[in-house]
């Protein structure tokens, strides 16, 4: 069966990814039918991995050091009687923060939302709460709270406290994106995330190859993961661009 090399180019900020797969030629004749309800161990993994990757790449084409991670904690009157509660919550939120930040001119603000009520290091169960990357944008921190404009953060919450801090000054947030994904609830019918609808979002190129030898990084790159296998020639690389090529970009 014929096909070639393809190297697949996904830019997101500062971080690019490369990967390089056999693409085969189609066959002809009738398509395989696929089994429903085959939902293996396996196959859940590779769908975790998957929201990893495309969280990550989320966050770096959209947050620097100059945003803010925030966590909304549940007080004990207030604790959600189940996960759909909380989703509502979540949604009523960021309806009353989007509000103040209209009214201080504000109407380009990016986020990422996480409902939670499991420990992100250990899969144990905890407290619910909810994260929220944010852009900074018209938040700022005062008297030992967060406030938009006149409005406190933890009085738009409403149902526990509020912690926030700048996101770490880093160009790959794949680690965040793994911490908030293992905490994400694990129903089938739950989205892991939920995100505002002004992202920008990463660019694809698609390339043939004209080798199988592995890829590297351009020189001045960081290398942050390399994968590749020497049975199938498949290769993964991803890097964070050089300073030059960055500020260029920027």
């Amino acid at each position: 069966m014929g096909g070639h090399w393809v190297i697949y180019k996904i830019t997101a900020g500062d971080v690019v990814e490369k990967t390089r797969v056999w693409k085969a030629r189609a066959p002809r004749g009738p398509r395989r039918r696929r089994v429903k309800g085959n939902s293996s161990m396996r196959k859940m993994e590779a769908n975790i991995r998957a929201a990893v990757k495309q969280l990550a790449r989320t966050l770096n084409a959209n947050f620097t050091h100059k945003d803010l991670y925030i966590t909304l904690k549940y007080d004990d009157e207030h604790l959600p009687e189940d996960w759909k509660r909380q989703e509502k919550d979540r949604a009523e939120f960021i309806r009353r923060m989007k509000s103040a930040l209209k009214r201080q001119g504000i109407r380009d603000t990016k986020w990422v939302s996480v409902c939670s009520e499991v420990d992100g290091k250990t899969g144990e169960a905890v407290r619910p709460h909810i994260h929220i990357p944010i852009s900074g944008d018209g938040i700022t921190f005062r008297d030992g709270e967060w406030w938009i404009g006149n409005e406190n953060l933890t009085e738009l919450w409403g149902k526990g406290s509020v912690y926030a801090e700048p996101m770490r000054r880093q160009k790959d947030y794949t680690a965040l994106a793994i911490y908030l994904i293992r905490q994400a609830g694990r129903q089938t019918d739950r989205r892991k995330y939920h995100t505002s609808r002004n992202m920008v979002k990463p660019t694809v190129e698609e390339f043939i190859a004209l080798t199988d030898r592995k890829m590297q990084a351009p020189a001045g790159a960081v290398t942050v993961e390399k994968q590749y296998n020497a049975l199938t020639g498949a290769n993964y690389l991803r890097y964070i661009k050089p300073e030059k090529t960055a500020k260029r970009a920027g």
